[in-house]
């Protein structure tokens, strides 16, 4: 079934090809990441905005500058965040926000969070200031004592638990894991088992400095952890491939989230092929099959 655009999208996606000569079905569809296009519209979504009158509309709109060509548009970001009232509308925002700031960018929004104390979707924005220097000290305080003083949501601590802070690992350590949430909430009791816990990769196993080259992809997939041993195994059989024999999401435990991890693969038939693969939080994983030319 085709998806078909919305009352509220028609009108704007009607303007834009009348200004722009280009047709896209959805907003969802026009792929902002490409420079050209983002040039072409988000000028207009700037303009859109005042006309969404629910989260929904709001939320399609803020998802047009979840781009690195949305660096422009950074201090408009944060107006419209500092007014949106929906969670959800705020966390697509915090997500953008996050992706863009950059050191000197980083005193400015931590002024501007600390102005918005009670703010929801705040934790992703506070883990990226907490890697810039001009930040990180305050800010890592300022973590410090929302965990101690237990004024977090639970998806807040996917992101404080990537904090580099030897108190934070203590309270993780020490307190959360030992305590009732660690056992309600398996999910993140694996992040932070992951992040804390020393794990080996098996040799077949290295980190990779590099994503993978699309160019030269031969096959990608996106799954659930527990699928990952038996989607590659058809991966590979489909490719003409022989993979390591190792449980590939038991060595994942070792992973770090967002990392690419990359295998060399012995050849087959003159083909060289690598597998790279990436945790892309505690249970979902993306592989990637790729030719090499050496």
């Amino acid at each position: 079934m085709t998806i078909q655009p919305t009352d509220f999208e028609k009108p704007l996606l009607a303007e834009l090809q009348a200004k722009t000569g280009v047709a896209f079905p959805l907003l969802g569809a026009i792929p902002t990441r490409h420079p050209e296009c983002a040039a072409q519209v988000l000028p207009l979504a700037v303009e859109w905005i005042h006309m969404a009158s629910t989260a929904q509309q709001r939320s399609g709109i803020y998802a047009l500058f979840d781009a690195p060509t949305a660096g422009p548009f950074f201090d408009t970001l944060i107006q419209w965040w500092r007014s949106e009232e929906n969670d959800l509308a705020l966390d697509l925002l915090s997500q953008s926000i996050a992706k863009l700031v950059c050191a000197d960018d980083a005193e400015k929004l931590w002024r501007i969070i600390r102005d918005e104390p009670n703010k929801p979707e705040q934790a992703v924005l506070l883990e990226k200031l907490a890697r810039f220097r001009p930040t990180a000290s305050a800010v890592k305080d300022h973590i410090v004592s929302l965990l101690r003083t237990e004024r977090y949501r639970v998806h807040d601590l996917q992101h404080f638990v990537r904090v580099n802070d030897d108190r934070v690992r203590q309270w993780f350590e020490s307190e959360w894991l030992h305590s009732p949430m660690a056992a309600a909430y398996p999910a993140v009791r694996k992040l932070v088992e992951r992040r804390f816990k020393k794990h080996r990769l098996p040799s077949e196993l290295t980190k990779s400095r590099v994503a993978p080259d699309r160019r030269a992809e031969l096959f990608s997939a996106e799954c659930d952890l527990s699928e990952l041993d038996g989607l590659l195994a058809e991966a590979a059989t489909r490719l003409g491939l022989s993979l390591p024999s190792i449980a590939w999401g038991e060595a994942l435990n070792a992973a770090q989230v967002n990392r690419w991890l990359v295998a060399k693969i012995p050849p087959t038939g003159g083909s060289r092929v690598q597998l790279y693969l990436r945790l892309e939080d505690s249970d979902a994983v993306e592989f990637v099959f790729v030719s090499r030319s050496n």
